[in-house]
């Protein structure tokens, strides 16, 4: 996903981005529910390799970029910092890109094609936070233990160890903003 919502996506990072993103929606419910079946664990592997040729080619966005130095912070999991962090930062940047915000949010919901281009790329935040809600990823930065008075030095240490993640997103994102999603992600 953060491939796909990347300035720097291309026709190539979108093929493996999509494609990805469409694999996980459908198979990681299976996975969780059941770790032994193998044709889904194989279509997951499938998935995130699809997912680090996106990465690696359009680089991540913010929430990569304030979900790691978080997650370092508290010494969390590297996914479940990007968990903390991933609706504050699609709710600050829908904005940005609303055509693909609302793919994002097709792929994860789908669309009965009543709602409007905005208001599937503002819903995009809350589809992720219904898909990975039954998995126990809906996280907020409190739970491993950050707190308020931590958010400053956070800030700087995004701006001074992923502040290129920041330049890959479609809207500037200052010392401000991140303080601001930080503490909406608390």
């Amino acid at each position: 996903m953060e491939g796909y919502l990347s300035n720097k996506a291309t026709r190539f990072s979108d093929m493996a981005a999509l494609e990805a993103m469409r694999l996980v929606r459908e198979t990681l419910p299976r996975v969780y529910a059941d770790g032994s079946d193998l044709e889904a664990r194989a279509t997951m592997a499938w998935a995130g390799t699809l997912g680090g040729i996106a990465l690696d080619n359009a680089i991540c966005v913010g929430i990569h970029g304030l979900g790691q130095p978080a997650g370092g912070y508290v010494d969390a999991v590297h996914g479940k910092s990007l968990c903390a962090v991933y609706h504050s930062c699609m709710k600050y940047t829908w904005q940005s890109d609303i055509p693909r915000y609302a793919r994002v949010a097709r792929i994860l919901g789908g669309s009965d094609g009543a709602e409007s281009e905005e208001a599937l790329a503002e819903a995009a935040a809350d589809r992720l936070r219904e898909f990975i809600r039954p998995l126990g990823l809906e996280i907020r930065l409190k739970d491993p233990g950050i707190v308020e008075s931590m958010i400053p030095a956070i800030a700087d240490s995004v701006l001074n160890t992923t502040r290129r993640t920041l330049e890959c997103c479609k809207m500037e994102i200052g010392y401000d903003d991140i303080v601001a999603i930080y503490k909406e992600a608390l």
